[in-house]
């Protein structure tokens, strides 16, 4: 190959590199630029005690009430088999896709008969709430 085909060469990848550069950083850049801002969202923790180990608990649903409060639905989840004697503790975390509200939290699947949390509501059903859920929008969860 001549020399002047090898300089041509060299110069036509550096130009090419250069712009591949450019088009990157640019475009990334401009990626950012125009994305959608993604919605607020606000985490939801729920601490409960428990007559033995081996329960779970689940931040299930969430809706927003027309008065702006969020109603959260969990279920408690009582241990496979033998578990521990013990007074115990569960958690549960949801990331919720809404601003910052007040929580009302109503639990499924209770079966000891004192009050761990008076924060909370125990219920045996969801139509026990169905009224307040009749004009509640559902919250995206995110887990």
């Amino acid at each position: 190959m001549p020399p002047s085909e090898i300089l041509v060469n060299s110069m036509h990848k550096r130009t090419i590199i250069i712009l591949l550069h450019v088009f990157l950083i640019f475009g990334l850049s401009g990626c950012s630029q125009n994305s959608e801002a993604t919605p607020e969202s606000m985490t939801v923790t729920l601490d409960l005690q428990t007559p033995t180990s081996g329960w779970s608990l689940e931040i299930q649903h969430a809706w927003l009430d027309p008065d702006g409060q969020i109603i959260c639905l969990s279920q408690l989840t009582p241990p496979a088999g033998m578990a521990a004697q013990v007074i115990s503790q569960v958690h549960a975390t949801a990331i919720l896709e809404t601003a910052e509200k007040p929580i009302r939290h109503y639990i499924l699947g209770k079966t000891w008969n004192w009050n761990s949390d008076p924060d909370v509501s125990f219920i045996e059903t969801i139509e026990q709430i169905q009224k307040e859920l009749d004009n509640a929008q559902s919250i995206v969860i995110a887990k």
